[in-house]
Order: structure tokens, then C-alpha cells, then sequence
């Protein structure tokens, strides 16, 4: 991503080396969008002011509003995004089931069971490493400003086939999935790997989506390691170097030949 879509200079007073001086930055944009589903009020989401329609698609997904397969149009229209699918339940009546026991009780949607740990990408370790590589690296936007968390999908080999940014990790995840459903890309096929923290919601997007393997650079927490283990999804954090922690589902890895 060009810095010029996204990027404003804004005059401000620097303390260095024992005195101030006047400089410019370089700072992210924000600006308000709205989803809608249906014809019907979503959310509204604050995030850079580029690759929206991939926002808006990815949010209804990775929510649980529809499967990947049930999403049949979009469209933006400046800030507004507008999908039509097949909606598993109306916006502001979602339907859960709750999870029992342990630090992970948590509300999953209708329509979220456990992945069979023989489904999905088959990876070599190096890929792990590939990918990290590329997510630690970011993006030009995220080297020029440091305002914004990097996610991308790639192929079972660690090559991307796309990565975006926001300045929410979220919504960075959104566009991904958002982008693999509007290519008709199966996800379960893909690594999805981001810069941010694995948190409970953050896993949540992945099974919700469809993802069987997610690898960070950050930390996972409790949480999102026992649902990572209850719903069979590959969980790898501290992708740093050329190390990497496995916390649930190792079967889709496979040692070096």
C-alpha cells in the first residue's frame, strides 16, 4: 500500500538530544465506516480509508453473520459498505451457543464445529518461518508510520498471496478474509498469519471464517489457546526468527524432509 492513500503531515514539536525543534510527521488517516447487511445497519468501524469493501465483506464473515459461501454481492459507496448474503441470523439478533468450563467460556455462533485436524493446509516449518518473516517485515505504510497492524493469507508453502493492513488488527483481518471470499479463494486451504496478539476474538474470526491455521508473531492468551484446542484450529505464536510456538492442532505440520 502506497503512504500517499492513507498518510497526512502534521506539523509538531520534537524533544531530541536535549532541545526541541519543530518537524513535520507522518500520521494515519481514520475514518468512520459503516456496514450494512441486507439493507440493514451493521456496525461502524473505524479504520484506514482503503480496501473497504473488503472490510465490509470480511466483517460479515469473520462475525458469523454468514458463511463464506452465502456471500452473493457487495458494493461501497464512499464509507458505506453494503453486502448481500445469505445471512445466518438479522444484524443485532445473533444467535450463540456457549461454550462450558475452563478460562475460554465463551459465545460461539450457530453453524461452528470442530475442524477434523486431517482438514486444511499440510506446512513445513520453514513456511512458518517464511511467513513471519513477511508479517514482521509489514508493510510500507506500517514501516513509515508505525500506526498499523499487518495480517495476510498464504499458501501452505509461505508464499502471500495477500496481505493488508488497518489500523485495527481486526479489521486487518477482516480485509483478508473479505478479499479470499470475494476471489472465491477456500479458506480452509489457506495460512492466515497477523501481527497482532492472539486473543479470544481474533480466534474466534479464524473459526468463524473458516481458517485452520493462524500464526502471529505475538502472544496468544489462555483463552484463545483453549478454544484453538477444542476446535482443532492450529495456533502459532511467537513466529519470530527462525522460532515458533505450536499451541493446539500440530497434526498440519509436518518436519522437514
Amino acid at each position: 500500500m502506497s503512504l500517499l492513500c492513507c498518510v497526512e503531515g502534521v506539523e509538531i514539536l520534537r524533544w531530541s538530544r536535549g532541545e526541541f525543534s519543530e518537524v513535520e510527521d507522518v500520521v494515519v488517516v481514520e475514518v468512520p465506516v459503516e456496514i450494512y447487511l441486507n439493507g440493514e445497519f451493521l456496525a461502524r468501524l473505524q479504520a484506514l480509508p482503503s480496501d473497504l469493501t473488503e472490510l465490509g465483506v470480511g466483517y460479515v464473515v469473520s462475525g458469523g453473520f454468514s458463511a463464506p459461501e452465502g456471500v452473493m454481492a457487495w458494493r461501497s459507496r464512499g464509507a458505506r459498505v453494503e453486502v448481500q448474503a445469505q445471512a445466518r441470523h438479522a444484524p443485532g439478533s445473533q444467535s450463540t451457543t456457549v461454550s462450558s468450563g475452563g478460562a475460554a467460556s465463551a459465545a460461539f455462533p450457530e453453524g461452528v464445529g470442530p475442524f477434523d485436524p486431517s482438514e486444511g493446509p499440510i506446512i513445513f516449518p520453514e513456511a512458518v518461518v517464511r511467513v513471519s518473516q513477511i508479517i514482521t517485515r509489514g508493510t510500507e505504510l506500517h514501516r513509515g508510520t508505525g500506526a498499523t497492524h499487518v495480517a495476510g493469507a498464504f499458501n501452505p508453502l509461505g508464499d502471500p498471496l495477500f496481505v493488508y493492513e488497518d489500523v485495527g488488527r481486526h479489521n486487518a483481518v477482516d480485509k483478508v478474509v473479505g478479499r479470499a471470499v470475494m476471489t472465491r479463494t477456500p479458506i480452509g486451504d489457506l495460512v492466515l498469519a497477523v501481527s497482532g496478539r492472539l486473543t479470544l476474538e481474533m480466534t474466534l474470526k479464524a473459526l468463524r471464517s473458516g481458517v485452520r491455521v493462524l500464526v502471529s508473531k505475538s502472544a496468544p492468551t489462555l483463552a484463545a489457546v483453549e478454544v484453538a484446542r477444542r476446535f482443532n484450529l492450529t495456533l502459532i505464536g511467537f513466529a519470530r526468527g527462525n522460532r515458533f510456538n505450536v499451541y493446539s492442532a500440530p497434526e498440519r505440520l509436518t518436519p522437514s524432509l
